[in-house]
């Protein structure tokens, strides 16, 4: 009792704390008027990223990250990792910092050296405390690192940003491994305010992984700084070679989505829970051109994902829109696309849900040639060989099929492999373009060879330089695309 009465007496250095969930400070000040230390202490909502010192000599930072479990945690993990380890570079010199963390594995990541490490428990969970010794020096540097890349991506910023406001685009790609030593993928998304979604290409085995990482810390960095955005609109994921649709597999369930618009169409994205964000950048030219064919048109989009180009046909007057794909997330995705420019679906919704995929009627999988918007989930090759099988299939004047590269899915029947099979898939699809309509074929398969042969019989357009953006052209992305048509 004496000494706790001697403690609350005493001169306390500043103490302050911040947590992103409410509910964690509001136990924190809680605890802290227990304890009698409610007016010495002071705790916000606030990014751990967003940190900077308090009082006027050097003290201790402490943080406990969070562990994460899910694929999707683990890339958010890996950017909190390396971006806090730069803010206490940058801020804290002269500091001392602890880390107590479930995830020692990730603790290179901060790029920061411990002096001290020791083996502690949480709960039953063996965890480690990593202290760190922050140079004073550092503080004092203005070089962050990649100053290299901070400078390609401004310069391109600098280009694609005029290019961007001429053309009212919204939301486009800033950087693509442009440096070999950063190979990273910048996207850009203006929504409720812009967001970043960076994409790192996985290091081949020959690349050190400790070179790596600090390149990623770097680029990380740099594109805040150049952004001017906080840590929560800057959204991190690692691409390496998919097996069959595992691109599409969700990897967090953060159910936020947020509404884009390109070209008067509002789409919905997602930054989190996906590999992909549910709009593919490269597709935009290739989607304006959707949109200004077809009105009037009947308008049919093979894969069609996420539906956006669905949107855009009937936003641009399609007499009728017909959407297949065999994922019931993906086709509710669509119906949402649809609603959100005042559009309807011929299917019944379920209750309101962040997950798109629970609002969708399993139960639709035949064509209904009096729906003004339909989504149909089935197997794409196999609604193909029915319809065209059909005595009388049904006839469009406009499609769009745009098949991924490979798939081994559980809910098809055999696999997809985009080299082997297109050439059916096209002359599948071509039974069902009506006199004069015209089969949009694209693929982003990077050596990819169309079979001329089998399609002799119908007219094939290499239409790919007209459907890259000012943002696909450095370097030349694996897509191509083909308009296609029967003869004259």
């Amino acid at each position: 009792e004496a000494r706790r009465k001697t403690g609350l007496n005493r001169q306390l250095p500043p103490l302050q704390g911040t947590d992103l969930d409410p509910a964690a400070v509001r136990a924190a000040q809680d605890n802290a008027q227990r304890a009698g230390l409610a007016s010495q202490t002071r705790f916000a909502v606030a990014d751990a990223l967003d940190l900077r010192p308090v009082g006027v000599v050097p003290g201790l930072v402490v943080c406990n990250p969070p562990y994460g479990e899910r694929l999707g945690q683990e890339s958010e993990l890996i950017k909190l990792y390396s971006l806090l380890g730069a803010t206490l570079r940058q801020h804290f010199g002269g500091w001392k910092a602890a880390v107590f963390t479930g995830r020692p594995d990730l603790g290179p990541r901060l790029g920061l050296r411990a002096h001290d490490s020791y083996a502690l428990y949480n709960g039953a969970l063996p965890c480690r405390l990593l202290c760190f010794d922050i140079p004073a020096a550092e503080a004092a540097a203005a070089s962050t690192g990649g100053e290299d890349f901070a400078n390609r991506l401004r310069k391109n910023l600098k280009h694609l940003q005029r290019w961007a406001a001429r053309e009212g685009v919204s939301c486009y790609r800033a950087y693509d491994a442009d440096l070999p030593d950063y190979a990273v993928a910048v996207d850009l998304y203006q929504s409720d305010g812009l967001h970043a979604h960076v994409q790192e290409y996985a290091a081949p085995k020959s690349i050190d992984p400790v070179r790596a990482e600090k390149r990623l810390r770097e680029a990380l960095v740099q594109i805040r700084a150049a952004l001017d955005i906080p840590a929560a609109q800057l959204h991190y994921k690692l691409r390496q070679a998919q097996k069959g649709g595992t691109q599409y597999e969700k990897q967090d369930a953060q159910g936020r989505f947020h509404a884009v618009e390109e070209h008067g169409v509002k789409l919905w994205v997602n930054f989190d829970d996906y590999l992909d964000t549910g709009l593919f950048l490269d597709h935009r030219p290739l989607r304006l051109r959707l949109q200004r064919e077809a009105r009037g048109k009947r308008f049919l989009n093979l894969f069609c994902y996420t539906g956006a180009a669905t949107a855009h046909a009937a936003v641009g007057g399609a007499r009728q829109t017909v959407s297949v794909d065999l994922s019931n997330t993906y086709l509710g995705w669509a119906a949402r696309n649809l609603a959100l420019n005042g559009l309807s679906s011929s299917f019944r919704r379920g209750p309101e849900s962040s997950d798109f995929g629970k609002t969708l009627d399993t139960g639709l999988r035949r064509y209904d040639e009096k729906s003004p918007h339909q989504l149909i989930r089935t197997d794409c090759r196999q609604w193909l060989r029915e319809q065209a099988a059909l005595a009388r299939p049904p006839q469009f004047d406009l499609i769009f099929c745009d098949p991924p590269t490979f798939s081994t899915s559980k809910k098809m029947t055999g696999t997809l492999d985009i080299q082997r099979d297109h050439a059916e898939l096209i002359q599948h699809a071509a039974r069902l373009l009506a006199p004069g309509g015209v089969l949009y074929f694209s693929t982003n398969r990077r050596g990819f060879k169309l079979d001329r042969e089998s399609l002799a019989d119908l007219k094939a357009e290499d239409i790919t330089a007209q459907t890259l953006g000012e943002d696909f052209k450095r370097p030349p992305p694996a897509h191509r695309c083909w308009k296609i048509s029967h003869p004259d």
